[in-house]
């Protein structure tokens, strides 16, 4: 009975070396728990979950992992991919979001657009503050950026005639400018998408063609910074100016009008900033794609 006793012992103590590490279509696992599929190249390690060497576990895929490193990457042609979700607001308490208690540290990908301004979400990539029970939106580029943007219109315009300075939201009858970033194959787009809260500035170089007029004739132009909602609608007018450029009569000067003028406003990220225009009077203005233009910058 002894010698049966013994011999179990010495069986699983031979044994249990030989299950320290398993492999799973592999032969040679290199770590506590190695998964390979046969369809990968010898190159690629697959899964590998093991000890870090700091009492912890780490797993690293497609290489070998950091030893500094929980989770380790090492593909050369893939993206890190976070949870894709729809927050409701940027406080974490906020009713609707879908993420319940988060904690410091926590990464999502935000799907939405919503909230009320300063605590408004908008499509990108967010990191949790548990100190300040934020979202706290991860901004591209340096904190020092200008932000400098170059935009054209994409068509023609022909100003709309308004008898209106003003009105409930500020621009009814008015024409919107319909951008497009110069350079770029985007598609156009009637705003502007703020990237960070600061004062901002836009310098506009409106430029077309007027209708023949018999006499010089001092046009009336209002030009308005507005802030749009979440449905496209205007909130309300940031900044609005009124410009008064010569109408020439036809031969005296090629049928044709430039004006420069800046508007200024604050605006917050996420905001979405469209100009709109309009004639009260006067001579009718085309405004031309390849000659009007937009810098936008941050001040």
């Amino acid at each position: 009975m002894k010698k049966y006793i013994l011999c179990s012992i010495l069986l699983i103590f031979s044994i249990y070396p030989l299950c320290s590490q398993i492999g799973i279509n592999t032969e040679s696992p290199e770590g506590a728990l190695h998964l390979k599929s046969p369809l990968l190249p010898a190159g690629n390690k697959g899964v590998l979950v093991d000890g870090d060497g700091n009492n912890g576990i780490s797993i690293a895929i497609g290489n070998t992992g950091h030893p500094s490193a929980s989770v380790s990457l090492g593909a050369n042609n893939k993206a890190f991919m976070p949870n894709s979700v729809a927050l409701a607001d940027a406080r974490g308490n906020a009713a609707g979001n879908p993420i319940k208690n988060p904690v410091d540290g926590m990464v999502v990908y935000n799907t939405a657009r919503a909230g009320v301004v300063p605590d408004n979400v908008i499509p990108g990539l967010y990191v949790f503050n548990a100190g300040q029970n934020r979202w706290m939106y991860c901004i591209t580029g340096s904190a020092g950026s200008k932000d400098v943007r170059l935009y054209t219109i994409d068509n023609q315009l022909t100003l709309p005639t308004t008898g209106a300075y003003n009105t409930t939201n500020g621009t009814n009858g008015y024409a919107t400018l319909n951008l497009v970033s110069a350079g770029s194959p985007a598609t156009p787009a009637n705003y502007i998408e703020i990237r960070s809260n600061a004062a901002y500035a836009m310098m506009l170089t409106l430029s077309g063609s007027i209708s023949p007029v018999s006499s010089f004739q001092r046009m009336v132009i209002y030009v308005a910074a507005v802030l749009l909602k979440n449905d496209g609608t205007v909130d309300r007018i940031l900044d609005i100016a009124e410009i008064n450029p010569v109408a020439f009569p036809q031969g005296s000067r090629n049928s044709g009008v430039t004006y420069p003028l800046t508007l200024g406003f604050d605006a917050q990220r996420g905001d979405r900033i469209s100009i709109h225009i309009a004639s009260y009077s006067g001579a009718t203005w085309t405004l031309l794609s390849g000659e009007t233009s937009i810098i936008f910058f941050k001040i």
